[in-house]
C-alpha cells in the first residue's frame, strides 16, 4: 500500500476546472442572454444555459489537455503505508 499526495492548491485548481468553469459558463450565458434579449421563453433559457454549461465544460477540457496543466494534477508518492 502506498500513500499519494496532491497539493491543496492543485486540488482547488482541479475543482475550479471541473465544477467552476461549467457553472461560470452557465451563469454567464444566461446573464448575457437576459441582458441582450430580455425576457424569453423558458425553453430558450434552458437551451442557452445548457450551451453555457457545455462551453464551460469544453473550456476546462481544453485547459486539461495542455501538458503543463495535466502534469500539475499527477499525484506524488508520499510514502508506504503499513497494512493494519
Amino acid at each position: 500500500r502506498f500513500e499519494l499526495e496532491l497539493a491543496p492548491s492543485d486540488l482547488l485548481h482541479a475543482a475550479w476546472l471541473v465544477y467552476g468553469l461549467p457553472l461560470a459558463g452557465l451563469v454567464t450565458a444566461v446573464g448575457v442572454m437576459r441582458l441582450f434579449a430580455g425576457p424569453v421563453a423558458d425553453s430558450t433559457a434552458v437551451l442557452v444555459a445548457v450551451g453555457g454549461l457545455a462551453a464551460g465544460f469544453l473550456a476546462g477540457r481544453f485547459r486539461l489537455r495542455q501538458a503543463r496543466c495535466f502534469r500539475q494534477f499527477v499525484p506524488k508518492l508520499a510514502g508506504r503505508v503499513e497494512p493494519t
